[in-house]
């Protein structure tokens, strides 16, 4: 029997014993089992009942902006300190002492900036900050480490339970002194300030 490819990406939708998967919309070349997924399209590209799986998960700010968080749960791939630098002040960050104005605080990229500007390198010991300022995902470079208030929101608005939660930690790019900079715990909701050498994981933003 002829089985046809209707939207010519190698892939035919009649069942046959010959091939591993059927195209789940032959008139679709973007759609085949195996492809990959494209995000926010709102379509199951590669096959698998689900639509736009491994995608940024989507938060909105207080001024409506869409914040997009990447979907790996530690983009450090393990406990970083927050830099190599205990007693530095970075130039530019301002402390914030209070912890209601660092919920408020919704300047990650721009604290992101800041930090990376200072420390480079940090004596070529990997940063969070300098990680999400690399990190290039989903045909983005614009990644930067979440401010306290951008941790918070997302501790309020994405269900980790469900989105195979990040268990313990995060870093923010908010300083709270020269010593101290705020970190999102997951698993009880809580922002606190902690010493810059303590471990905590990463996880990376943009806008």
């Amino acid at each position: 029997m002829q089985l046809n490819d209707y939207d010519g990406d190698g892939w035919v939708s009649e069942a046959n014993e010959c091939i591993s998967g059927i195209d789940c919309d032959d008139t679709n070349a973007e759609t085949y089992p195996g492809a990959e997924e494209i995000c926010g399209d709102s379509v199951d590209n590669n096959c698998d009942g689900q639509t736009d799986e491994n995608c940024p998960l989507i938060v909105i700010l207080p001024d409506n902006t869409t914040l997009y968080v990447h979907p790996t749960i530690n983009n450090s791939f393990g406990l970083l300190s927050w830099c190599n630098c205990a007693g530095v002040d970075i130039i530019g960050l301002p402390n914030i002492p209070v912890l209601q104005d660092a919920i408020e605080d919704f300047n990650g990229e721009t604290n992101t900036a800041a930090i990376v500007a200072q420390l480079g390198s940090n004596q070529e010991i990997p940063y969070p900050a300098e990680i999400c300022s690399d990190l290039v995902a989903f045909g983005y470079d614009d990644w930067y480490l979440p401010s306290a208030g951008e941790l918070y929101i997302m501790n309020m608005q994405l269900d980790f339970e469900i989105r195979e939660p990040p268990y313990g930690s995060y870093w923010s790019s908010s300083e709270s002194s020269e010593v101290r900079v705020y970190s999102m715990n997951f698993n009880n909701g809580i922002l606190v300030d902690v010493l810059k050498i303590a471990p905590r994981q990463c996880r990376c933003v943009r806008k």
